[in-house]
């Protein structure tokens, strides 16, 4: 008897479409995909406070049917204009994006995340 096969389902979220969501909306957004055991892959490095954030959430919701998430966040180091312009953003209050790569997933699918300073390796099973 075969068995059946689950698929691996990988969401990959543009900087542009994700910055013009509130924070809450954009952590809303992650833990439904996280919820319904999508891989989420965001093409910017997710601020400190909206990992704590999302953590918070992921934790009102854990249980058999959520055990939790995994994540892991590659900030990319820049000296350019685009520091300029976070710095800028900062000061007057608004949303700052971080050039960079997050992944967060499910818990029960990824098992395993390496990261190195410039790169991470993920070992899921579905």
């Amino acid at each position: 008897m075969a068995s059946k096969q689950k698929k691996l389902k990988i969401d990959f979220i543009s900087l542009d479409a994700f910055r013009e969501k509130s924070m809450d909306d954009r952590t809303q957004m992650i833990l439904n995909k996280v919820e319904k055991d999508r891989i989420v892959v965001l093409d910017a490095a997710l601020p400190a406070e909206e990992e704590l954030r999302l953590v918070e959430m992921t934790l009102k919701n854990v249980g058999d049917k959520f055990p939790g998430i995994e994540v892991c966040v590659l900030p990319r180091k820049t000296k350019n204009f685009y520091d300029l312009i976070n710095k800028f953003l900062k000061t007057v209050n608004k949303q700052v994006t971080v050039p960079g790569l997050t992944l967060i997933g499910p818990s029960r699918i990824i098992k395993q995340i390496r990261r190195n300073p410039g790169s991470f390796s993920v070992f899921a099973e579905v």
